[in-house]
């Protein structure tokens, strides 16, 4: 498997609620093969958008067993275009 992941975020806690409604996302999705999900997480700049994308990334690669591809979109980088 190859992974492009990024490291997580040391003490990542909490959004309970937000981990569980991407479970879901996910669970729903094997109901409809071959439904292709895509899924947004936003928010303003530094509430952890990232952090929790890249989190449950990590705890569902088992989902995935093809792989994971990180982008980073940049959409908020001081002095770089996104």
């Amino acid at each position: 498997m190859s992974a492009q992941l990024p490291m997580g975020v040391r003490g990542f806690t909490g959004r309970q609620e937000e981990l569980a409604y991407l479970d879901k996302v996910l669970a729903s999705a094997a109901d409809q093969p071959p439904a292709v999900v895509i899924s947004a997480v936003s928010g303003t700049a530094g509430v952890g958008k990232t952090a929790l994308a890249v989190h449950w990334a990590r705890t569902a690669q088992g989902a995935f067993p093809e792989g994971q591809l990180y982008v980073n979109l940049r959409g908020f980088a001081p002095g770089a275009r996104p």
